[in-house]
């Protein structure tokens, strides 16, 4: 439920917040029938701006990109549209199905310009925005997950490099270099890094650090290799 502090008063269901990254604006996503987004000044909460027709039923996600000129935002049930935005503009840049089914998470890498990453039930998708004969196009490259059982996906970290770093439903990390898995990563002993799916992974300053349905935050400082951790 979302309380607008004008002299209107009104109240809609919320999906997805996200702050911009000057921390100037907010973006509320809402739920229901033709939902909005709607982008608020961060300390007064004045509604600024309103993106409309982004999806039919609800957002799953939104977020900025790292220099805060895009918007991407992630449809649920039924249409699963990805959508980048020019926010200020209120007008849609680039529009692509995300995939078939759920999409949990999209997010632009903050390496790499123009690369984004989304995930969800039962896959991972890498996005690039390419410039093409046609013009600027949203291109997207399913993850194959070969040999490894096929896994809906919460947590990931885009990596300086390009690869990704993900969780899976069996509580190990998978490396994705481009759409294929480079090494399933487990703690010593082939035990699994969490006891059920890795929710969120999060790096910081060369320590990366997993959270796990199983209630469990695991550590490892990347120099000494992710099969070392320590846990709370």
């Amino acid at each position: 439920m979302l309380l607008h502090p004008t002299d209107v008063q009104t109240y809609r269901r919320i999906a997805s917040i996200r702050i911009h990254p000057n921390r100037k604006w907010l973006a509320v996503a809402e739920k229901g029938d033709a939902p909005d987004i709607n982008i608020y000044e961060y300390d007064s909460l004045r509604l600024h701006r309103i993106l409309r027709g982004g999806t039919q039923q609800t957002y799953a996600y939104v977020c900025f990109s790292p220099d805060g000129k895009l918007l991407a935002s992630v449809g649920g049930d039924p249409d699963f549209m990805l959508t980048l935005w020019n926010w200020k503009a209120e007008q849609t840049v680039l529009r692509s199905k995300a995939f078939s089914q759920d999409v949990f998470r999209v997010s632009f890498s903050t390496d790499l310009e123009g690369q984004l990453t989304s995930s969800g039930t039962g896959h991972i998708r890498f996005w690039k925005m390419a410039h093409t004969f046609t013009g600027l196009k949203l291109q997207g490259e399913l993850g194959k997950f070969g040999k490894t059982e096929i896994s809906d996906i919460e947590g990931y970290v885009e990596l300086p490099d390009g690869k990704v770093l993900s969780g899976c439903e069996n509580g190990n990390m998978l490396l994705w270099d481009g759409c294929l898995i480079k090494v399933e990563i487990s703690r010593k002993g082939k035990k699994t890094c969490h006891h059920g799916p890795i929710q969120q992974i999060i790096m910081d300053e060369g320590e990366l650090m997993t959270v796990g349905e199983d209630g469990c935050i695991r550590y490892c400082l990347v120099g000494l290799g992710f099969r070392h951790y320590r846990h709370s």
